[in-house]
């Protein structure tokens, strides 16, 4: 139940969100399904219903509407070919974080030359901009400024002016409770791809964030990005 095409009204009678959930989950269950994963549009109601229902906050989905006019940071450019191997490298290290933040996120034994093969791909497609800071022989951090897809918006929703930050990390946020190495750095990534979303004549911007990620939400709401949507695991 991903995407948050579910509504209820507020005159519905008493237990009409409950049960649609319940109704929901055994359709799922019945289709063999062994984890649920949830999403809504940050509010009340639905937190309340996922949370009473034993769902946890697995991901966070920060957004903000006004990209301002930072223009590109200086120390960020533009990925090449000699850069892949760092982009993996400190890639694995995000994956690192992320497993010991939530064994959800297991990592598949194949995950580095997977990675290499679509950040490689990725370079051909002139849909996005890749972004990384250092030199390709000691690259600091890297950061992927996509355009959104319907995977992160309902059918209804107009996404063309939407760009979405999923692939992101610096060093500065390997301790995912606070932000000890400072954020100079990991801010600067962030402008870099806002700058790219706005050079695209993109408004909005999405940033997908691990729940148990402390120090990468601070980070996020600090440059002015609020919680949009959360996607919540029932194991």
């Amino acid at each position: 139940m991903i995407l948050p095409d579910s509504f209820v009204a507020t005159d519905a009678r008493s237990g009409t969100l409950d049960g649609l959930l319940a109704a929901a989950e055994d359709a799922l269950h019945e289709a063999g399904a062994r984890i649920n994963l949830a999403s809504y549009v940050a509010g009340e109601a639905w937190r309340a219903a996922f949370e009473a229902d034993g769902y946890e906050p697995l991901t966070l989905y920060l957004a903000r509407s006004d990209l301002g006019d930072y223009g590109m940071p200086v120390g960020v450019r533009q990925a090449t070919e000699a850069d892949i191997r760092g982009i993996v490298e400190r890639s694995a290290e995000n994956r690192q974080v992320l497993c010991d933040i939530d064994p959800f996120w297991k990592i598949h034994p194949e995950a580095d030359p997977r990675f290499s093969a679509w950040m490689t791909r990725s370079l051909t497609l002139r849909d996005r901009d890749m972004m990384v800071q250092g030199a390709p022989e000691n690259l600091q951090g890297y950061i992927i400024a996509q355009p959104a897809s319907r995977l992160h918006f309902p059918p209804a929703h107009d996404i063309t002016g939407t760009g979405v930050i999923d692939d992101y990390y610096h060093p500065e946020l390997a301790n995912p409770a606070t932000l000890d190495r400072g954020s100079e750095a990991s801010e600067a990534l962030l402008r870099a791809a806002e700058a790219s979303f706005a050079d695209r004549g993109m408004g909005a911007a999405l940033v997908v964030c691990p729940a148990g990620w402390t120090s990468k939400v601070e980070l996020l709401k600090s440059a002015g990005y609020e919680i949009a949507t959360v996607w919540s695991v029932k194991r």
